[in-house]
């Protein structure tokens, strides 16, 4: 009777095993407001950044406004250009902007400079900005649209 032999195992070896602050880079970009998911995957969009770029590199990206997060992994790049892989896209719009009653303006994030800005609906045209909360901007607009002739 011959022994049934058992397949090899391989075994991890403590030289092919480095912590991640070592192995790669991980980075937090700031988008434009406007900048959408097809920049952030042409190659171009990384031409001013991706000297600093190695492969495997993680990018969390968020738009200026909080309109959308992601998670990129940098698969190849060179002196001006970033291949990217995209691994997670969060759209966060439905939760970014709220109308007021009036539906004649509306408070949205605009990011961690412009805080909370209050928006002429019909012109897009900011009205206030800086407020630190919604309810902040709200405050303010309740007052703005008692002293304005709304006719």
């Amino acid at each position: 009777m011959s022994a049934v032999e058992k397949p090899r195992v391989r075994v991890l070896v403590e030289a092919r095993m480095k912590s991640a602050e070592y192995a790669r880079q991980d980075f937090v970009i700031d988008a434009d407001e406007g900048t959408s998911k097809a920049d952030l995957l042409d190659t171009a969009y990384w031409a001013h950044v991706s000297m600093a770029f190695k492969p495997f590199d993680h990018l969390d990206v968020r738009e200026e406004t909080g309109a959308w997060v992601a998670q990129l992994l940098v698969v190849d790049c060179g002196r001006n250009w970033a291949k990217v892989h995209l691994m997670q896209y969060h759209d966060l719009r439905s939760t970014a902007a709220i109308a007021t009653p009036a539906d004649r303006y509306k408070i949205e994030w605009k990011g961690s400079h412009h805080k909370h800005s209050v928006i002429r609906i019909h012109d897009n045209q900011v009205v206030q900005n800086g407020f630190a909360t919604k309810e902040e901007a709200g405050v303010w607009l309740k007052g703005h649209e008692s002293t304005v002739d709304l006719t």
